[in-house]
């Protein structure tokens, strides 16, 4: 009546094959990304940044987990437990997406100016890559003042965001 079901599984499991599929699941290999990103105050969707920063991972051979099913893991929540030097946290996290890294980070947009009609937007935001087993930060992208151009604030907003996202794709690539 309350929603609530129990289940009893049964299981015949042979230890040395459970182990190696286990660990070639949670390879060195294995990324989570998590990137809200505002485009002139306002929630970006699609997010350009991500975007990127996960068409560059996965060119790269990066078995990146696809990001629509992360939506439900908050960013802050990962970047407490890590503040926090939870490392459990962190890796029940890493755990729960079969990844051994997590990128996170904000990323915004604000108006720059109107120039005759060519309207510009800056972007600027944080990244940092954790290693999920200890919590660790291995790599951290920070930038501000990336600018974009075009007719209208959104889309000069939505390419500044991608300049952004190329250049934190290239540096925590590097």
């Amino acid at each position: 009546p309350d929603g609530t079901y129990c289940v009893r599984i049964e299981a015949w499991v042979i230890p040395g094959e459970l182990k190696e599929k286990l660990q070639s699941l949670v390879s060195e290999l294995a990324i989570v990304v998590v990137l809200p990103e505002t485009n002139m105050g306002t929630p970006n969707a699609p997010p350009v940044v991500e975007g990127e920063i996960v068409q560059r991972l996965v060119d790269a051979n990066y078995r990146v987990y696809d990001p629509q099913h992360v939506q439900s893991l908050r960013n802050r929540e990962i970047a407490e437990a890590s503040r926090r030097g939870d490392l459990e946290e962190v890796r029940r996290i890493g755990l729960r997406f079969l990844a051994n890294i997590i990128i996170i980070g904000e990323v915004k947009t604000e108006f720059s100016q109107n120039n005759a009609g060519i309207i510009s937007a800056h972007a600027r935001g944080t990244l940092r890559a954790i290693e999920a087993e200890t919590g660790r930060i291995i790599a951290t992208f920070n930038q501000q003042g990336i600018r974009g151009f075009a007719l209208s604030d959104v889309q000069a907003g939505r390419k500044a965001l991608a300049e952004f996202g190329a250049a934190a794709a290239t540096s925590l690539l590097a």
